[in-house]
């Protein structure tokens, strides 16, 4: 995992630079921000289907979702400008990020409940990818 994690911030330090500029310049920064949503959102229930062993897939598909959310990331920044003047951007800022991560804790019980599986009342561990994957589609298609 700190491999992967380490190629996926690697990946992400050698792109987000040149992905920033193109879409700064060819005023791409909403494509690039749903594009990354939804790029994350499909690795991320992709890691969901992942089964005993696949340790490859399941780490291919999270180093995906990685630069993804960081990509998005770097997109999501760059609107700041855009709608908040100089004296408020810290504030609409911070306020961004505590709604986002109060939505997503509020979100997270839901699916981290016991299930009725084949062998009985189960906890699973693929429905909260699968949940976390519906979030981040719900975030990217009400992007600015």
């Amino acid at each position: 995992m700190g491999y992967a994690l380490s190629l996926a911030a690697l990946l992400v330090f050698v792109a987000a630079p040149v992905m920033g500029a193109i879409a700064d310049k060819g005023g791409l920064r909403k494509r690039f921000l749903v594009f990354s949503c939804l790029a994350g959102s499909a690795s991320t229930v992709l890691v969901s289907l992942a089964g005993p062993g696949d340790i490859y897939w399941t780490l291919g598909f999270f180093i995906c979702a990685h630069v993804a959310f960081n990509a998005g990331n770097t997109f999501y920044d760059a609107f700041l400008p855009d709608i908040a003047p100089p004296r408020e951007r810290d504030r609409i800022s911070s306020l961004g990020y505590a709604y986002g991560y109060a939505g997503a804790a509020c979100s997270w019980p839901w699916p981290s409940v016991w299930w009725r599986g084949t062998n009985g009342w189960e906890l699973t561990s693929a429905r909260p990818f699968s949940w976390a994957w519906l979030w981040q589609v719900r975030g990217g298609l009400v992007s600015p």
